[in-house]
């Protein structure tokens, strides 16, 4: 019944197994040309003694089944016979229990399986036969009959489930790939196949049986479900040429022996089928896809994983939880990884990359599915299957590729911590181009296609070597959490791709992308400074870990072959990326439309690669669609004008269209195009911020140069990089009120759009101010006329913070001068961010401008009058400031147009160019070199790993194939009486697990309380909300994001708003809304007497805002049950506090509750009572999910929304003084804002307040009262320098009045009341060892203060509008006792030391400083001792790190546990004086000596020089001093300020680690100057900007900006106190983490000494008084404390 068809040739895989030796036997028997596939010489020799007649060199031996290596032994054949399959191995040992399963009678007892290296399912039967199917298309091959699953559709079924390699899933997923291919295809599911006799010895050649055939298991369900093989490979031989199976599938089995007609012909067969085409919905693999892709790190699949990733070259990190593991085994495999890697150990196993699992989808209608995603990332070809387009590529590296080294943080593309580096081919095709840095949390996954992909996995690693770049920033201490750094890293090897010699300013200016809370950012750009002033150029290359330090590109080293150790596996070879850029060529070749489709198909994603294609499918599409380029306008910004960033409409899903399609237009070259002619510069829409910025800069001309300047202004580098000149100006059409800067610019410079019509394909033009729609229109380019030299072109902007921050105002002004008389032809007046409308044009006054010399008398007059008139900004809270600005702007631009202008006006017109900044460190004195290696300046023991990004944090934990996600659902509205919750929208939303409100925890006897103040971790919902941002409720889902969408999907209503919401101090003192009712009360002294009797008496106000702890890490929980009790991993502060609120809310005992915490991105004092919110949902969640793990991770909007910050403090005083400023007596009332609820107790008032609020200065008389104000917001918490932050704010803004007052400097009055020796403080504390005077005078003495002030004075003497000032500010801080802290120190058998402590590493570097101490105590190296993640096993409750003391505390504990070592050790070491440390332990153990030893300091213990000598000098063990003199310089046209230079002394006493400490210096006073300057909290009165009344607007980097690289002081000089031992202190330290933080005080003071040199400029009475600017000073409380009226202002010659 067959016949050989002409020119078939048909290719066999998997020739050498059983079945496929018969199919190649009776093939050539048939005289079929036949070429078998094999994988290695022993298959052939198999296949050749199998089937004598195979001639040999018609085996093809391919040992790689990847299409490159198959296309070729593809090459010529018409027909693939695919045989591949996976071989489970029997586990031997599992025979033992088969046999006694028989014993016992028990049965169905089968044995075990296992899969070899190589032979699991997901490789075999998914990847190998993929690669086939592809290579097959590729070879041209026209038919593919593929032998696939055995064991039907029963996922459970006993051949489906062999080793647990999910075989079903594989084989159908490689089924619906090949009926996708558009091959033609035969798919055959065989019964078991019958080499051997059956169990009642039946005969199993072939041409016996009658044959069955069938589909969906209708046969393959019998009892008699087997087929002989002889039978199989005659059905796959006659398959060859029976067209009737073309396009088919269906199921074989056969008859018994005897039983029925002997199969003869296939035709036959076919026609007797009912049918021949097996439903691919049974079962429901969506599902079961879906349950495997979350299920990254499980046992099934963790070896399969393991071995191709390390094929694959990349390194297998992160743990992996056992599959099928109880919950009791898979938290402690969490438990143990934290451990292990805290204490520098491998992971307890390995996950790995793959690839993406997502169901392959039915084509929508119109729009077909496309092949595979294929990119290159860390060296190695990648491809995705049916990749979704709403995945980002953060969360695919982290979930799906296991490189969580690229930190997801803000998720909005305003940190810097997802940076990766990505490259596109060139165009010759052969190469990668230069690489850019972008946000990959902006950057969707399937925008990778045909790029190179580099994450901080990629630059370098423990396994294959740390790159120089992450080397330098280790030993240059530039990490202390360690979350920021891995962006900062790609961002610096992404510079270095593009500039092998980059500038100092190069480098200065790359960073404006990255965030860091931590360092202050000084370390950081001192590391990346000195690869700049070094020869780097081969920097660029990674490492070898093999080879050396330098990588392939090393002019020292030969090129690399990959022929080291690593062999073929090696990465830096480049081998792994050749695939890749075929795949990009190809791709790129192929053009047509690329399509996905998301995996709950409400989004599509198209991508066409031609404008007629992209009009094609805007004209024919019957779905709502949106134009999308790089993303990071919808990502990034869109929520801050759509009100999704507040929770509004726009965010949830009752919202969204129930089905979008993205057309993605980012391949169009159309689009992607600069060119220059006689009109000027035209800019394709597709055309980045980055490439804009160099074509400008080349156009040449006065346009092009301003043009260029402003843009490079901004966003980041990371977003330049991707963003379009087209996208920009689309999201401006479409939110008006975003303040887009190309906007504005574009307008000014009177660029027009070119738009297509799709429809038409006809283009139009239109003026870009114009411009106020592109819907149904394809923005194709903008053209910018250069204008002729005579023109004049002036642009600006200002903004919260100098870099990374949207604009308050721009302005682009331009003039048509008449080249011969120098008139104005022409002008051009546009304003942005003035207007929800949009740029505004002012042509009022381009009239009155139009005719006359731009110097003309009056001019600026009738100008200004016209323009304050024509351009008025919308009502709101910066009207006044918007107002003076649009006039500050335009009058710095008429200033730059004259031909002769006053020196004086110079600085004004010129504007600040800032240089490259510098800082020196001087730390000697505060060094002992006989206590090294304590003291010792040594870089934090987690350094490297910080660079590398394999320092854990909680989200970076692998999960659960069961883990949950959940999510809050926060209140939008308040306060309000009451509220309901509506869940049906989030029950039917994908993914729901179930949902946990007030009612549900009272319903099941569960406490609800986040504190034992009362506040509760859900609002009740007849006690209404108290804040916007209050928790109602939350919901559990399979993942993260289904989480987001459900909460979102829940409907609030809310009941009558009780009242206008109080939202600040002065609304809590008009509504008198206070915690005591009664003022408290303190008082030193007879104030009220000395007050009367002094001869000067004045009042005045003193304020400082909120502050954002603005920790990278989110706050992140994650909770499981396990066999003895409930386990969590938290970010936090305090393991144990976390402990005893997860015990109290369960109404479990404390001992079935363990809390972990290995390392945290960030804290401040937000991760302690904050953090107990986000674990308790994870707790409560895995209650109510019956104990499955689930994860709290909160998104930075609702984290900032939820959570309180610092508090606010107002100070209303009386002094009175001498004449010379000698303080005699302060009568005060503060007022400090709690927020809606106490924090774990009351925070305290005065009894706190008063240990801060006199500073370094003696007053002898004091009569204070206080109230702790209740406002409807978060309630507040400690952050960084609680209490003696703001109390030394609020003093030095008395001293700065008091000088004010008396007419003396400042510094005079400071130093006049001085603290002395011996003086005892507000709080009692006798100053004994006080160092003020010390550091006052040596600070004094290093910023070289008395001729600089000579210096600054000069300067505001010759220039009117800007203006300088220098300010010193001292600082006292007290400290709290290091009492309390546990540490477990433990030798082990092989001499390395562990430390079990119970502080919490969050970046301070305790870790660090414990490992020093125990290296001194014990005399062993550094290196051979870790420290273990804390436990809430061993720190109690009170164990909360804080307050700048837990370093010492621990270092104290730490001694006396290592001191009890050493007394064990004693006599063996006595017995053997010469023993080494090794030999020594070895020793110890074989006596049976106990090494481990407990000790806790709790203040009795007292050695001289070592622990602290326990003087009662009063509530503090001892005190901190510092002191700082702050230059800055103030544009007093816009309030902008410049940090010159900062002289900071800090009195450190002998440091534990100088480097550790220097940074602590460094980045808290930068924190500080966060403070003091940018961050600033605004919250929506009327609801008019958020949508919710009582919102924080500031929840977000788009509106809250902590400092940047470019807002540090331009000289940063750090100097540790010598010679200052204190006896007080644990080894003669004093605590750094918080005290320098309050030295930035003295920057507000700076800042008003140069307002008030200002308003003494120009008198009229303002200068009499205070400038009483309050905390933050941001740019516009600068600007309008001048008091400047730009009326009053004349242009040349006549003063001001």
């Amino acid at each position: 019944g067959r016949t050989q068809a002409a020119g078939m040739k048909v290719v066999v895989t998997g020739a050498s197994g059983k079945t496929g030796q018969i199919v190649v036997r009776k093939l050539l028997a048939a005289s079929v040309d036949v070429r078998p596939v094999v994988r290695s010489e022993a298959s052939k020799a198999k296949l050749k003694a199998a089937v004598p007649a195979v001639d040999p060199a018609n085996v093809e031996v391919v040992e790689s089944f990847e299409k490159a290596s198959l296309v070729p032994a593809f090459q010529g054949c018409t027909h693939l016979v695919l045989l591949t399959s996976s071989r489970p191995a029997l586990a031997v040992s599992s025979l033992f229990g088969v046999m006694w399963g028989k014993l016992m009678g028990k049965k169905g007892v089968r044995p075990s399986f296992y899969f070899a290296e190589g032979q699991e399912p997901e490789r075999v039967d998914w990847i190998g036969q993929r690669e086939q199917i592809d290579a097959a298309k590729a070879a041209g091959i026209d038919h593919v009959i593929l032998i696939s699953s055995m064991g039907g559709t029963d996922v459970d079924h006993f051949l489906n489930t062999m080793g647990n390699g999910r075989i079903l899933l594989w084989k159908r997923k490689a089924e619906k790939y090949l009926m996708a291919s558009g091959l033609k295809y035969t798919i055959i599911h065989p019964g078991g196949l019958l080499p051997h006799p059956g169990p009642k010895r039946e005969s199993c050649e072939g041409g016996k049986r009658e044959l069955v055939v069938g589909v969906d298991d209708e046969h393959l369900n019998a009892d008699d479900r087997t087929i002989p093989r002889e039978d199989l490979a005659e059905v796959t031989v006659q398959c060859l040429t029976c067209d009737l199976c073309v396009n088919t599938s269906f199921d074989l089995v056969s008859k018994k022996e005897g039983q029925g007609v002997v199969f003869s012909t296939l035709a036959k067969l076919l026609q007797s089928a009912k049918s021949l085409h097996c439903d691919f919905g049974k079962p429901d693999l969506d599902s079961l896809l879906a349950a495997e892709t979350h299920a990254s790190c499980g046992a099934r699949r963790a070896l399969a994983l393991f071995l191709f990733r390390r094929r694959s070259g990349a390194r297998a990190r992160g743990l992996d939880w056992p599959a099928r593991a109880d919950r009791t085994d898979a938290m402690a495999a969490l438990m143990r990884g934290i451990i292990g890697r805290c204490c520098g150990g491998p992971s307890t196993s390995a996950g790995g990359l793959h690839h993406h699992d997502q169901p392959i989808n039915q084509p929508a209608v119109g729009y077909p599915t496309s092949a595979p995603l294929t990119f290159v990332l860390n060296g190695q070809t990648v491809e995705v299957a049916d990749p979704d387009p709403k995945i980002l590529v953060v969360d695919w590296l982290r979930q799906e590729g296991g490189y969580t080294g690229t930190k997801r943080s803000c998720a909005e593309g305003g940190c810097g911590a997802c940076t990766i580096m990505i490259q596109e081919l060139s165009q010759d095709g052969k190469t990668w181009k230069k690489g850019l840095p972008i946000n990959s949390c902006l950057t969707p996954l399937v925008s990778l296609g045909g790029c190179k992909v580099t994450t901080v996995e990629g630059v370098g690693t423990e396994e294959e070597g740390y790159h120089p770049i992450q080397k330098k920033m280790a030993d240059c201490n530039a990490s202390q959490c360690g979350m920021c750094t891995p962006g900062f890293v790609v961002n610096m090897y992404a510079l270095l791709q593009e500039n092998p010699k980059p500038t100092a300013e190069e480098v200065e200016r790359r960073f404006d992308g990255n965030l860091c809370r931590c360092t202050g950012y000084r370390p950081i750009l001192d590391a990346f400074h000195s690869l700049a002033t070094t020869d780097i150029e081969d920097l660029a290359g990674a490492p070898c870990a093999t080879r050396g330090e330098r990588g392939a590109g090393a002019a020292t080293l030969p090129a690399c072959a990959g022929g080291c150790a690593k062999g073929g596996s090696c990465k830096k070879a480049g081998g792994g990326e050749a695939a890749g850029i075929d795949a990009a060529r190809a791709r790129r070749e192929a053009g047509g439309v690329t399509f996905y489709r998301s995996g709950d198909n409400s989004t599509t994603w198209a991508q066409p690669s031609t404008l007629a294609q992209l009009c094609d499918l805007m004209s024919s599409s019957s779905s709502p669609y949106e134009i999308v380029a790089s993303n990071t306008g919808i990502r990034g910004v869109k929520k801050y004008y759509d009100n999704a960033a507040w929770g509004g409409d726009d965010a949830g899903t009752a919202a969204a269209p129930s089905e979008t399609l993205l057309i993605n237009i980012s391949r169009i070259q159309e689009l992607n195009f600069v060119q220059q002619n006689s009109n000027g510069v035209e800019l394709g829409c597709l055309t980045t911020l980055r490439d804009a910025i160099e074509a400008l800069a080349d156009s040449g001309g006065v346009k092009g140069a301003a043009l260029s300047a402003h843009i490079a202004k901004v966003a980041s580098q990371q977003v330049r990089a991707a963003a379009t000149i087209g996208g920009n100006l689309s999201l401006h059409i479409k939110y008006p009120a975003f303040p887009s800067d190309v906007a504005t610019i574009l307008a000014g410079a009177g660029a027009s759009a070119t738009l297509v019509d799709p429809e038409t394909k006809k283009e139009s033009s239109v003026a870009v101010e114009d411009l106020k729609s592109v819907e149904g229109l394809v923005l194709k380019s903008v053209v910018i006329p250069l204008g002729s030299p005579a023109d004049k072109f002036f642009t600006d902007r200002v903004a919260l913070r100098h870099q990374n921050a949207h604009a308050i105002v721009n302005a682009a002004f331009g003039l048509d001068l008449d080249p011969a008389g120098g008139t104005i032809r022409g002008a051009r007046i546009f304003f942005g961010g003035v207007s929800a409308a949009g740029v505004v044009r002012a042509p009022k006054t381009e009239a009155i401008l139009i005719g006359k010399s731009p110097s003309a008398d009056g001019l600026m007059g009738q100008a200004l009058s016209a323009l304050s008139q024509e351009v008025v900004p919308d009502d709101g809270r910066q009207k006044q400031y918007k107002s003076s600005l649009i006039q500050s702007l335009f009058y710095k631009f008429l200033l730059g147009l004259q031909p002769q202008l006053s020196p004086q006006l110079a600085s004004a017109a010129a504007g600040f160019d800032r240089p490259v900044s510098t800082g020196l460190v001087d730390y000697k004195g505060a060094q002992d070199p006989n206590e090294f290696p304590v003291s010792e300046n040594m870089p934090k023991v987690e350094a490297l790993t910080n660079t590398s990004g394999e320092t854990l944090y909680v989200d970076d934990l692998p999960e659960y194939r069961s883990s949950l996600h959940c999510a809050f659902v926060l209140a939008r509205t308040g306060p309000c009486s009451s509220f309901q919750l509506d869940f049906d929208d989030a029950i039917a939303a994908a993914g729901f697990v179930c949902h946990v409100d007030a009612s549900s925890l009272s319903s099941s006897g569960l406490q609800n309380a986040v504190s034992p103040s009362g506040e509760p971790l859900f609002a009740p919902a007849k006690s209404g909300v108290a804040y916007v941002g209050q928790r109602l409720a939350m919901v559990v889902c399979d993942t993260e994001a289904n989480a987001l969408e459900a909460a979102r999907a829940v409907k609030v209503s809310y009941g009558p708003v009780t009242r206008d919401p109080v939202l600040t101090i002065e609304d809590a003192i008009a509504a008198k809304s206070f915690y005591n009712s009664k003022a408290e009360a303190f008082s030193k002294g007879d104030a009220p007497s000395a007050l009367s009797s002094s001869a000067v008496k004045f009042s005045g106000v003193a304020e400082c805002g909120h502050q954002h702890h603005f920790y990278l890490e989110q706050q992140t929980a994650v909770a499981a049950r396990s066999s003895d009790g409930i386990k969590l991993a938290v970010s936090t502060q305090g393991p144990g506090l976390i402990a005893a609120m997860v015990s109290s809310t369960l109404g479990v005992p404390k001992t079935q509750v363990e809390v972990v915490q290995g390392f945290a991105g960030g804290a401040y004092g937000g991760k302690s009572s904050k953090s107990v919110p986000c674990a308790l949902a994870a707790a409560v969640g895995t209650h109510f999910c019956g104990g499955r793990p689930v994860k709290c991770k909160m998104e930075i909007n609702d984290n900032l929304a939820m959570l309180g910050s610092r508090r606010p403090h107002r100070l209303e005083y009386q002094v009175g003084c001498t004449e010379e400023g000698k303080i005699n007596a302060i009568v005060a009332t503060l007022y400090y804002q709690q927020g809606a609820y106490l924090d774990f107790g009351d925070m305290g008032g005065l009894d706190v307040l008063q240990m801060s609020l006199d500073g370094v200065y003696n007053c002898e008389n004091w009569q204070l009262s206080g109230f702790e104000c209740k406002t409807d917001t978060p309630g507040n918490t400690f952050c960084r320098g609680p209490v003696f932050l703001p109390g030394t704010f609020l003093i030095e803004s008395v001293l700065d009045h008091v000088a004010h007052q008396v007419g003396r400097e400042a510094e005079e009055v400071k130093s006049l009341n001085l603290y002395k020796k011996g003086d005892v403080s507000l709080a009692g504390q006798t100053l004994a060892d006080s160092n003020a005077r010390a550091t006052f005078d040596l600070c004094v003495s290093n910023a070289d203060f008395g001729d600089r002030a000579k210096e600054v004075e000069d300067f505001n003497a010759k220039n009117a509008l800007v203006k300088r000032g220098l300010a010193i500010c001292p600082s006292k801080y007290m400290m709290n006792p290091c009492t309390g802290f546990p540490s477990l120190v433990s030798v082990q058998e092989d001499a390395s030391v562990l430390i079990q402590h119970t502080g919490c590493e969050i970046g301070q570097g305790l870790n660090t400083k414990a490992v020093q101490t125990a290296a001194l105590e014990l005399g062993v190296a550094c290196d051979a001792i870790k420290c273990a993640a804390t436990s809430s096993r061993i720190a109690k409750t009170g164990n909360v790190t804080g307050g700048s003391t837990t370093s010492e505390a621990i270092c104290a504990s730490t001694v006396l546990a290592c001191q009890e070592i050493a007394r064990r050790m004693a006599p063996v070491k006595q017995a053997n004086p010469d023993a080494k440390w090794a030999d020594l332990v070895s020793k110890c153990y074989s006596q049976g000596i106990d090494l481990a030893a407990r000790a806790v300091y709790d203040g009795s213990q007292r050695q001289p020089g070592v622990l602290p000598d326990q003087q009662d000098n009063g509530p503090s063990p001892y005190v901190q001093y510092g002191c700082a003199a702050v230059e800055v310089q103030v544009d007093v046209l816009t309030g902008e300020t410049q940090v010159l230079r900062v002289d900071l002394v800090q009195d450190n006493g002998i440091s534990l680690n100088t480097a550790v400490d220097v940074g602590q210096i460094q980045g808290s006073f930068i924190m500080g100057l966060g403070y003091m300057l940018t961050e600033e909290f605004v919250w929506d009165r009327t609801g008019k900007r958020t949508g919710s009344a009582g919102s924080n607007v500031s929840n977000g980097t788009w509106e809250y900006k902590p400092m940047s690289s470019l807002d540090i002081p331009i000289e940063f000089n750090v100097t540790l106190l010598p010679k200052s031992v204190n006896s007080h202190g644990v080894l003669g330290s004093k605590s750094v983490g918080e005290p320098p933080l309050i030295l930035s005080a003295g920057v507000v003071s700076a800042v008003r000494k140069a307002v008030q040199a200002f308003r003494r400029q120009q008198g009229g009475g303002k200068e009499k008084e205070f400038c009483a600017i309050s905390a933050p000073a941001t740019v516009e409380k600068v600007q309008l404390a001048t008091g400047l009226n730009l009326q009053d202002l004349t242009l040349v010659g006549r003063g001001l």
